[in-house]
């Protein structure tokens, strides 16, 4: 049998400590040396290297957790935040063999060293990710399923557009005052019928105001304070949101709804494309200019 080594890149690594195979496409994670996962193809002879996807927040152990089908690729991070190990997953999905972000996984009860994310199965659209140590009382483990979010295309992010002042983040937004960059997640669905899209504002300064606009057109990034703006076109504003001690805000459901108090050129139907992107006050922001943003995302709505 044909062998090839692949081979790690960092002395007292753990390269390989997860791997996939899916085509002629290999996954290989170290999740203990700046956390990432090692794409690499086969070009008909060989194996070669590909894309790297790093570890998006902090050097825990990104990676621990790896599975993908099809287009959906889950990655876990059992021990982020690394004081008290909660866990969490990052989803990725393939757009013209580019893996791009694409959603962000936690347990909604759960709890310092879970570990959520020490292990990641996908089929389909469906992720099970796995809690090996939930303590709550005599659950010795537990695991989640989770219906990957396929509602909105992710653009915008400050990990390949040039920040305002050096403030890269490799998801999300740009830096921020909490060195971290905010991130503009989708739930729901599309359907204007349905009313129940829900865009959700994480990883923000706390205790400030944001809200979140809604664009019909592109740009290519431009500066705006500490962070970029992608939005153009005709432009909408919904109303302040308080991120609160979680540094978090939500919009929706009821985002259709509210569209129609924008008027005929504001209001969503099925079949338009609107295009969003929160921003929030950050007086302490790396750039000292006092305000950032997140991603942006689109969305196409369906009936």
């Amino acid at each position: 049998m044909e062998e090839q080594y692949l081979g790690g890149s960092f002395a007292h690594s753990m390269f390989g400590y997860r791997t996939a195979l899916q085509g002629d496409m290999a996954l290989v994670t170290d999740p203990y040396v700046w956390g990432h996962v090692q794409f690499y193809d086969h070009d008909g002879v060989s194996w070669q290297w590909g894309q790297v996807i790093w570890f998006p927040e902090s050097a825990t152990a990104f990676g621990a957790g790896l599975d993908l089908d099809g287009d959906l690729l889950a990655v876990g991070d059992p021990f982020f935040p690394l004081a008290v190990s909660t866990g969490v997953a990052y989803l990725y999905r393939s757009v013209e063999g580019q893996w791009n972000f694409a959603g962000k996984l936690t347990a909604s009860d759960g709890l310092a060293s879970d570990n959520f994310g020490w292990q990641c199965a996908v089929s389909g659209d469906r992720v099970l990710v796995g809690a090996p140590r939930y303590w709550e009382t005599d659950v010795g483990g537990k695991a989640y399923v989770f219906e990957a979010p396929d509602v909105a295309q992710v653009f915008c992010t400050c990990s390949v557009a040039s920040p305002p002042c050096s403030n890269y983040y490799s998801i999300g937004g740009c830096e921020n005052s909490r060195e971290l960059g905010g991130i503009l997640g989708a739930w729901g669905s599309a359907s204007v019928g349905a009313d129940d899209l829900v865009l959700s504002a994480t990883q923000l300064p706390f205790s400030q105001f944001g809200l979140v606009c809604m664009g019909d057109a592109v740009i290519a990034p431009v500066v705006l304070d500490d962070g970029l703006f992608c939005l153009g076109g005709n432009l909408f504003r919904f109303p302040p949101r308080a991120t609160g001690p979680g540094g978090t805000f939500g919009e929706g459901p009821g985002i259709v709804a509210h569209s129609a108090s924008f008027g005929a050129g504001g209001t969503i139907v099925a079949g338009s494309t609107w295009h969003f992107q929160a921003w929030v006050r950050d007086p302490g922001g790396p750039c000292g200019q006092g305000s950032n943003t997140t991603n942006a995302l689109s969305v196409t709505f369906t009936p």
